[in-house]
């Protein structure tokens, strides 16, 4: 990182940058989070529609059944930006399409519909984890690649940290996972982890669920059991860290188009521009093979 600079704004940047040239290929972009005015989502609209994205003649996904730059999924009580303008116009101008994600088995009609009492008690807490977890699933199913730079440890609150639960999804499906520890964070865990290497016990505690959202799980899945993957991650069950490490960079590098050599590479190089080079290079060879418009990736 250069001397002096602000992480944040390094990171908004890099992350726009490489969006941007992603849009420009044709590709599409799923992201997670809900529309932020002057957001970076809202930043990217505006590029898609000056570069005349949606003027290209070019079939809909065959996944997304979407023909839009941007697909934009959204969990549970996260609701679509109606009052926005600058949201609506890029809707009608075939830019943006927001989907939101509702909690699996539990009716509508038990959570409350303000957004903000919702998320006051337990069941609305309990739906807000099970709606985001359905909405990474549902990313995983629509995206052909992901990479996975920096990343946070989540809220109190969570099932597992976004962009661990986002990885191991997408490890799971089989699909391309360019997973770098050159920024940090929930990434680098990831790739310490992988790497076997020794965790501090705050690095490894991000692998399992809090005890209170525990509690949470047993309270509102005891007459609904769900599959293990999507419940919570724990020493004596079923263990997201135990589950990471059953992929070894030889496999991980086969989905995403890479030797072992320059998967481990992509695990340790502290080089972003490196990095994201390796990226670039695996999804070209693979797509190689993909009889499909621009391939939609998502950047966590």
């Amino acid at each position: 990182m250069p001397g002096g600079s602000d992480p944040d704004s390094l990171v908004n940047g890099l992350t726009f940058r490489l969006a941007s040239n992603i849009l420009l290929e044709g590709g599409t972009l799923l992201l997670g989070h809900r529309w932020i005015p002057d957001g970076i989502m809202e930043h990217l609209a505006f590029q898609a529609l000056d570069s005349h994205w949606s003027k290209l003649k070019r079939a809909p996904s065959e996944q997304t059944k979407a023909d839009v730059p941007i697909l934009n999924l959204i969990a549970w009580p996260d609701g679509l930006p109606s009052a926005d303008r600058n949201a609506q116009k890029m809707i009608r101008e075939g830019v943006l399409e927001v989907r939101q994600i509702l909690p699996p088995e539990i009716p509508p009609d038990r959570l409350d519909a303000d957004p903000v009492k919702a998320l006051t008690s337990d069941l609305g807490q309990f739906a807000r984890i099970r709606a985001l977890t359905a909405m990474r699933r549902e990313m995983v199913r629509h995206t052909d690649a992901r990479i996975c730079l920096g990343g946070g440890v989540g809220k109190a609150t969570r099932r597992l940290p976004g962009v661990i639960e986002e990885a191991l999804f997408t490890c799971m499906a089989g699909k391309p996972l360019y997973l770098s520890g050159a920024l940090g964070g929930a990434a680098k865990v990831m790739a310490d982890a992988l790497l076997q290497r020794r965790m501090s016990g705050e690095a490894r505690d991000l692998f399992f669920t809090p005890p209170p959202v525990v509690g949470l799980f047993a309270a509102w899945t005891a007459k609904s059991p769900i599959a293990p993957e999507e419940g919570p991650s724990t020493e004596e069950g079923w263990n997201a860290l135990e589950r990471l490490q059953s992929f070894s960079p030889k496999q991980l590098g086969q989905q995403a188009g890479l030797t072992e050599e320059e998967y481990v590479q992509l695990l340790t190089s502290t080089d972003v521009q490196r990095v994201l080079g390796l990226a670039i290079t695996g999804v070209v060879r693979l797509r190689m093979g993909i009889a499909r418009n621009g391939p939609a990736i998502s950047v966590t």
